[in-house]
């Protein structure tokens, strides 16, 4: 299904001389359609090729985990990511923030791992604010040694959905 859904008119009234219930079942499928959640606003990025290094100190895009989607005025939309991570050489606390297309950061987590620790990390973000197009990236950096993102074996994920109309 193509996002957004196209929701039939609210607003149907009877222009023929049969009285029926056509029009009153169009508007209540119409308010049925805009309360429910839409699901994914664009196809989840998923990284399953070679590993990414993150070298020390410098926050960096993870590459290829970058979304653009377009926000809804009165919807909600929760943005996910999960990534496998192995922090190489030295043993550090790496962070990970999931951020807007300006680098502002909406949540970011952090984690103490060893040398050579293997770690799947996930977390998950409202993301509020006015319409329009919203692009959704997930940054790393590590402050000792070199943090590898993802690999053949375990992809990491970014996915963004619609999760209904705000309250």
């Amino acid at each position: 299904m193509a996002y957004p859904p196209v929701l039939p008119p609210a607003g149907r009234t009877n222009a023929t001389p049969q009285l029926d219930a056509h029009p009153s079942d169009h508007n209540l499928i119409a308010a049925a359609l805009a309360a429910m959640p839409w699901g994914l606003v664009a196809p989840p990025v998923i990284l399953s090729g070679g590993a990414q290094s993150i070298p020390a100190t410098a926050v960096t895009d993870v590459t290829g985990l970058t979304l653009n989607f377009v926000r809804r005025a009165a919807r909600r939309y929760l943005a996910r990511w999960t990534l496998q991570l192995q922090q190489q050489t030295a043993a550090a606390v790496p962070n990970i923030y999931l951020m807007d297309g300006a680098n502002a950061t909406w949540t970011f987590r952090g984690l103490t791992m060893v040398a050579a620790q293997y770690f799947a990390l996930s977390d998950f973000f409202e993301v509020s604010g006015a319409a329009g197009t919203v692009t959704v990236k997930v940054r790393a950096n590590t402050p000792a040694g070199t943090l590898q993102v993802a690999n053949g074996s375990s992809p990491s994920v970014l996915l963004v959905e619609d999760v209904g109309p705000k309250p």
